[in-house]
């Protein structure tokens, strides 16, 4: 699943476009300018989406923008247009730059963004935050809470890629740093108060009216449960990751942040002791949390 950052236009093929890139990809929209710079210069994407109608300045303004970003100088253009012949003639020195025909169906556009995106194969090993990693974390997440916690009615809902918006307070989170040779991130399972109260209640058959240090031991095992059991589905696609200490992190602004130089990928889930979340990010680790 690729991260493409998709700046608002008025061109009339606009929804058309994003709605085929949101079949198989995460879309952060944009709007002017200065907004798209802010974008491409706090995150890396897979692609950069623009559109050509006939404007060619403002074309070349805004990719003249993108490569003065920090994250995103290189990252592949996708430039979508119903004026094929011209673009190809006058965009030509665009670097990593991807020319695409707005007519066709939806199909022929996921086919042609897919065919964009591959680029050259790399001989090494890479994990990217795409459908089948997630999965791994949604199930391993579904089978830990459901043996250790006797949970019941546990489902996954669309992980969606975090802003800065959640769709509920957190207050404690079992955070997992993962350093290995294939890649550095972090994985951590996150709860409202509550929702912890009556999982502890279930787990270690007392009544709790508040969060003490036994719940906090309890969400770090479940976390580190978690880990393991996705650290075996990982290993049997070839990457080995290390063995590690979950710590737990409180209060929401130290939880589920942009902790990496890539995407922070959040799974919503609900059950029967109530929702919680799940956030993954692979990519370099550029500050650990705020412990306690």
């Amino acid at each position: 699943m690729n991260t493409i950052l998709l700046p608002q236009d008025n061109h009339k093929d606009f929804e058309h476009v994003k709605n085929a890139i949101e079949r198989q990809n995460i879309i952060t929209t944009s709007g002017d300018e200065k907004d798209t710079f802010s974008k491409a210069d706090h995150q890396k994407y897979d692609a950069i989406s623009i559109f050509f109608d006939d404007e060619v300045k403002k074309v070349f303004k805004l990719v003249d923008t993108i490569r003065k970003s920090r994250f995103n100088y290189t990252t592949p253009i996708l430039l979508f247009t119903d004026n094929f012949d011209e673009a190809a003639q006058v965009f030509t020195a665009i670097k990593n730059f991807h020319l695409i025909d707005c007519d066709g169906s939806a199909e022929h556009l996921i086919q042609k963004i897919n065919t964009a995106l591959k680029g050259p194969h790399s001989e090494r090993k890479k994990i990217s935050l795409d459908a089948s990693i997630i999965n791994i974390f949604a199930k391993a997440t579904i089978n830990t809470l459901d043996v250790m916690g006797n949970l019941r009615n546990i489902e996954h809902q669309k992980p969606f890629l975090y802003e800065g918006d959640l769709p509920f307070g957190i207050d404690v989170s079992g955070f997992a740093a993962i350093n290995s040779d294939h890649f550095k991130g972090f994985l951590s399972l996150n709860l409202p108060e509550q929702t912890l109260l009556k999982l502890a209640e279930t787990m270690l058959n007392t009544e709790y009216d508040e969060i003490n240090d036994e719940i906090n031991d309890m969400a770090s095992e479940l976390n580190n449960v978690i880990y393991g059991q996705a650290k075996k589905q990982f290993s049997q696609l070839g990457f080995n990751l290390p063995r590690l200490i979950p710590i737990i992190v409180k209060g929401e602004e130290t939880i589920v942040r942009s902790l990496s130089s890539g995407p922070s990928i959040v799974i919503p889930f609900t059950s029967s002791a109530g929702p919680f979340l799940v956030s993954v990010s692979l990519g370099q680790l550029e500050r650990p949390p705020k412990v306690g």
